[in-house]
């Protein structure tokens, strides 16, 4: 079916004529065909020849050769219209081709994966919302996918379920996976929308008082490229969100070994036994409030000041020391104790200085 659309471009509004169509894949399909434009002093529609004779056949010479008289700027902005950016496709597609990601997106998604690119490419590059990805692709070379309206985009995202985002998951997780340690972390994202199922109260780290959604990545250390994402209400906890993004990675991959690192936000003793339990490999960082690592602390702190134990990881060497700690059910872990010199005579100062402050200041009053 087809329908007529306005796009101003400088001081000038044309008119194209959209056909909506599916390919033989049964893709939805949009083709523009510029047919005229309206004259910006009179407000009159002056429609192309081909256009004119189209829907007048008979139509008399003067009335079609109203497009006739066109000044040297006039074609000279119409040259220009037909001119797209070509750079930012080949950059990105360059970049996808090399990581990977083309191919697998063509296994995963066979009928959408021109047009999935494509969307993800123009958030990249405009960081703005979907619904003006149609102007950006009339400015840009692109893919085939002809028109990419608000709409469109909508349906776009139905057409693929749980099974097909599953697969991609397995497919680019066993790309990353066999080079890397994966990172993870949770944050939360807060919304004033009240049509979002997941958005609920819940911890909020930036003091927003607002509903959130929480969504939790696992990240490639050494590609800084994400593996794999899930969201989940906003109420859950970060153990319980771990639980559920390690459970839910794991089905996905399989007997796969699967190394995880997280910051001391994730240590609790209920998520190392889970992932003890999940034969996942993991180092996490232990906050100095929990009792267990003060104890490692205290034992080491007479003894891991030495040269044996110096880690030149950076320009300012550090200690570290290795032991095995027991854990229920007769399980064994790893311990890492470090200590950072430079750190620790930059604090001893700041503490002095603060009790001599507190010292001056009680003696004055």
């Amino acid at each position: 079916m087809a329908s007529i659309t306005k796009q101003r471009i400088g001081k000038y509004t044309y008119l194209y004529e959209s056909l909506s169509f599916r390919d033989e894949c049964g893709r939805p399909r949009n083709k523009k065909t510029k047919i005229g434009k309206i004259d910006p002093c009179t407000g009159e529609t002056i429609y192309t020849t081909e256009y004119a004779k189209k829907i007048s056949p008979d139509a008399k010479a003067e009335i079609v050769a109203k497009e006739a008289p066109c000044e040297i700027n006039e074609y000279a902005q119409q040259f220009f219209d037909s001119v797209k950016v070509y750079g930012v496709f080949w950059f990105l597609r360059k970049i996808a081709e090399q990581i990977g990601l083309l191919d697998i997106l063509q296994q995963a998604f066979p009928a959408l994966w021109q047009e999935l690119f494509t969307i993800a490419s123009y958030l990249i590059v405009s960081d703005k919302p979907v619904m003006y990805c149609e102007d950006w692709l009339a400015e840009n070379e692109w893919l085939e996918v002809g028109g990419m309206s608000s709409q469109r985009i909508s349906e776009l995202f139905t057409q693929y379920d749980e099974k097909q985002r599953n697969q991609f998951y397995r497919l680019w997780s066993g790309h990353i996976q066999e080079r890397e340690y994966l990172a993870l972390d949770i944050t939360s994202v807060s919304s004033y929308s009240k049509q979002i199922a997941d958005c609920e109260w819940g911890h909020n780290r930036d003091k927003e008082k607002l509903p959130q959604v929480n969504l939790c990545m696992l990240y490639g250390e050494s590609s800084r490229l994400p593996v794999f994402q899930a969201n989940y209400s906003g109420s859950l906890s970060d153990v319980t969100t771990l639980e559920s993004t390690i459970s839910e990675f794991r089905a996905i991959v399989g007997e796969s070994e699967i190394n995880v690192v997280m910051d001391k936000g994730f240590y609790r003793e209920k998520n190392v036994t889970f992932l003890i339990g999940q034969d996942v490999h993991f180092l996490v960082g232990m906050s100095f409030n929990n009792n267990k690592a003060k104890q490692m602390a205290e034992d080491e702190r007479q003894t891991i000041d030495q040269i044996e134990n110096v880690i030149r990881a950076s320009d300012s060497p550090i200690r570290g020391v290795h032991r095995r700690i027991d854990w229920p059910d007769d399980k064994k872990l790893h311990a890492h104790i470090y200590f950072n010199p430079e750190k620790a005579v930059k604090e001893r100062n700041e503490l002095y200085g603060y009790v001599a402050k507190l010292r001056t200041c009680s003696v004055s009053f």
